[in-house]
């Protein structure tokens, strides 16, 4: 064997055992992260155990934040503290939200952890605007709320069809600004199942009421005729209209009570 083959069998077996050793190296330093991963694991599963364990971080104290009176107050803790089920990790904020609106005054409920071992409960109560129907009231929003509110009984009355809440409020808005301006106040509106439109009116001051037929159609320019006539009455004919219909093409009709015609 000459010098040059011996010398190239020697650079082969140096490249064969280099190649030994880093696969050994490989192996042992896989072989540690798996070892530490193995601990990892473990210690992360304990930890979570703990975490979950119902003695552990306690919930101590019921945050409750909102506008209502001490009644309302008095039943939105007892009815949360009865769906506080696990400690401060373990328990699931979106059963404590639906638990807080199940209560029908409760338009919203927003649950948040306090740190160390506090739950912050903030409510938001539905605004009621107006009565809907004869057994709900719809809320600032359009939606009809079924609850008892016997608080509530002089606010404006609504109704409609189903589906028809929204539209009812936004017309009701928009009529009432017409009506006080002619010195005249919105107390009722009603869509029927014919989608044919009816209010209900006082007369600011002496409060003597009166309805008013829209029919269905051309509604905004009947409507807009009726405020421009009734501005037009003799002060002494105004205070004994009875009712009003607005449902002609040109004009209105008025139907005056009993002490006028007498």
């Amino acid at each position: 064997m000459t010098a040059k083959a011996r010398q190239v069998r020697a650079l082969e077996k140096l490249h064969k055992r280099r190649k030994a050793a880093i696969r050994r190296r490989i192996r042992s330093v896989t072989l540690g992260w798996a070892m530490a991963g193995l601990v990892l694991l473990a210690a992360v599963g304990l930890l979570a155990d703990r975490l979950m364990d119902p003695a552990a971080f306690p919930i101590r104290e019921l945050i409750v934040a909102g506008e209502f009176d001490d009644r309302e107050h008095e039943v939105l803790r007892e009815t949360v503290a009865e769906a506080v089920d696990g400690n401060f990790f373990g328990i699931d904020l979106d059963d404590v939200e639906g638990a807080a609106e199940s209560l029908d005054w409760v338009r919203r409920a927003r649950v948040r952890r306090v740190w160390p071992d506090s739950l912050r409960v903030t409510v938001e109560k539905h605004r009621l605007v107006a009565r809907w129907g004869n057994n709900a009231w719809l809320n600032d929003r359009g939606q009809v709320v079924e609850m008892s509110a016997p608080d509530q009984a002089d606010l404006l009355r609504l109704a409609g069809p189903e589906g028809s809440a929204e539209d009812v409020l936004r017309r009701a808005h928009q009529w009432a600004a017409g009506l006080e301006d002619a010195g005249l106040q919105l107390k009722a509106l009603t869509l029927n199942d014919r989608r044919a439109w009816y209010a209900v009116v006082a007369r600011a001051g002496t409060g003597a009421i009166f309805s008013v037929a829209l029919g269905r159609d051309g509604v905004p320019d009947r409507f807009g005729r009726f405020i421009e006539a009734y501005r037009s009455l003799p002060s002494e004919k105004a205070t004994r209209i009875d009712h009003v219909d607005a449902r002609y093409p040109n004009g209105i009709a008025l139907r005056l009570n009993q002490a006028m015609n007498s």
